[in-house]
């Protein structure tokens, strides 16, 4: 099939229709940028308990075509919006790549935008990683090439401006402390007031992979060191602290094919209960501060804290365990994540959340 057809039938045109994977499509909203929140929080206007962890959650995918997947999901205003990539490659050889932007506002139903004119094999390939919405605006930022900087914004989810941003290929945005950040390969920095208008820096040679704001200071996270502002411009570095056997056992610090002491890669960092959690998925090591210079460690296969939604931390396992504590630390509360929704509940009548790339709602009793 030729794949302007293919990519017709994967994206919505017009009010009515219907989603890949059989969904049935709200039509557009009338005001997309109140669809999805600013930086991902969760809710403060509602709390979670132990009747809670009870039930199973149940995991809201977005509905997604051949080819497609699901690259990132955040909060808009009043509801969800997820960025979508179809990628015709194969092997070595680069296909056709394009990208949708998909609305909810109950979690389940979803329609979408194109996000970006179809691109040629000749044209090569543009790569979005990330997608926020803060203040009014969306964000999504990428690479192109070798990787070069992309980032494109919106005040509606309908018509995108793409812009001029120096640094290379980017992994992340964020909506933090009242200013934007994208971040990204070779330690570049990119910084923002509106979102439309720019400053990048290089903080390091490795790679910057996220970002949060607390306790007056901003915090980023990377393959090489935390960095700390309390203006988000001038930047100090602080080393991760794996420097040590006695510290983090068996990290493989980045050029090193066996385990020993040495660097980690944190990819996640978030605020929470007046301190900052940070991750590093490969090396399952977890790091709390409460400034973003002095640093506990967490080593692998002790629970810490993943995210934080309605006054409890979670700590997600890869069984699809889900651990509720108060504190981050005792770990009293625990449910499970679930595919199935025969009740066809939804985010218009029960709490929901997003963690990763999906929704997660939390059933009422």
């Amino acid at each position: 099939m030729d794949f302007r057809i293919t990519a017709s039938l994967l994206t919505l045109v017009t009010a009515g229709g219907c989603m890949a994977g059989g969904s049935t499509d709200l039509g557009y909203l009338s005001n997309p940028s109140t669809a999805g929140s600013d930086s991902g929080a969760a809710p403060a206007a509602w709390e979670l308990n132990a009747n809670d962890f009870t039930r199973s959650w149940i995991r809201l995918s977005v509905p997604t075509g051949p080819l497609e997947s699901v690259i990132a999901v955040t909060r808009a205003a009043q509801g969800y919006v997820a960025l979508v990539r179809y990628d015709a490659s194969s092997g070595k050889m680069v296909g056709t790549i394009t990208h949708r932007v998909a609305f909810s506002i109950d979690g389940i139903n979803w329609s979408s935008r194109n996000f970006e004119p179809n691109q040629s094999i000749n044209q090569g390939a543009n790569y979005f990683n990330a997608i926020s919405f803060g203040a009014g605006q969306y964000v999504v930022v990428g690479n192109a090439g070798n990787p070069n900087s992309l980032v494109s914004v919106s005040s509606d989810g309908v018509g995108w401006t793409p812009l001029s941003v120096g640094g290379l290929g980017f992994r992340f945005a964020a909506f933090a402390g009242g200013r934007w950040f994208a971040g990204g390969a070779n330690g570049y920095l990119a910084t923002s007031l509106d979102g439309l208008a720019w400053s990048t820096q290089q903080l390091q040679d490795g790679s910057i992979n996220d970002l949060s704001f607390g306790n007056s200071v901003y915090v980023a996270a990377g393959n090489l060191a935390f960095w700390v502002s309390s203006e988000g411009q001038t930047w100090e570095q602080v080393s991760i602290i794996c420097d040590s056997a006695a510290t983090c056992p068996g990290v493989t610090p980045p050029g090193s094919t066996f385990p020993q002491p040495g660097i980690v890669a944190v990819d996640r960092i978030f605020f929470a209960q007046q301190k900052f959690f940070s991750g590093s998925s490969s090396s399952g090591y977890h790091f709390a501060s409460t400034d973003g210079r002095q640093w506990q460690v967490a080593p692998p296969g002790q629970l810490s804290p993943d995210l934080y939604v309605g006054g409890q931390f979670l700590a997600v396992t890869t069984d699809g365990a889900v651990h509720g504590s108060p504190d981050g630390a005792n770990w009293t509360l625990s449910t499970t994540l679930t595919d199935n929704n025969p009740d066809g509940r939804s985010c218009v009548s029960d709490r929901c959340f997003v963690w990763e790339q999906n929704v997660i709602l939390i059933p009422s009793g």
